[in-house]
């Protein structure tokens, strides 16, 4: 049995997985705000008309 604290494959593939799930987060977070900028100009267009 591996101590999965010890330095070895765990705590990097754990790191490596943290990593991953907080950059998915962040490029939701970007495109869900593209997303709403984009909807706020597309609606002042359509009210302008």
């Amino acid at each position: 049995m591996i101590n999965p604290y010890e330095e070895g494959a765990t705590p990097s593939f754990f790191m490596q997985n943290l990593k991953f799930k907080k950059l998915r987060r962040i490029k939701l977070l970007i495109a869900k705000n593209i997303f709403l900028l984009h909807g706020k100009k597309f609606f002042i267009n359509k009210a302008k008309i």
